[in-house]
């Protein structure tokens, strides 16, 4: 965390382990003031709870493959069927 002291504004990094919910009391070392650091509202309440994968993105090859839909299915780089020609009329 990123903390500034009040009278000289000189910025130092605390680090988070240090930090205790009652606070830190922080000596400056260019100034000599001494300040309170009190935790962030989202440093106090922790991590949020990971959400729940949604059930659909839990494995998506847990669902087998659908049947082909006919023979030109079965091998989609067949060549394309020609029909036969014609007689002349």
């Amino acid at each position: 965390m990123i903390v500034a002291c009040e009278k000289c504004q000189t910025r130092f990094r605390v680090a988070d382990e240090k930090l205790t919910p009652q606070g830190l009391r922080v000596r400056c070392s260019k100034c000599s003031h001494i300040f309170s650091v009190m935790p962030s509202p989202e440093e106090t309440l922790g991590p949020a709870p990971a959400a729940a994968p949604a059930p659909w993105a839990a494995d998506p090859f847990s669902s087998p493959m659908p049947a082909p839909f006919g023979a030109a299915a079965a091998n989609p780089f067949a060549a394309p069927s020609t029909p036969a020609p014609s007689a002349p009329p």
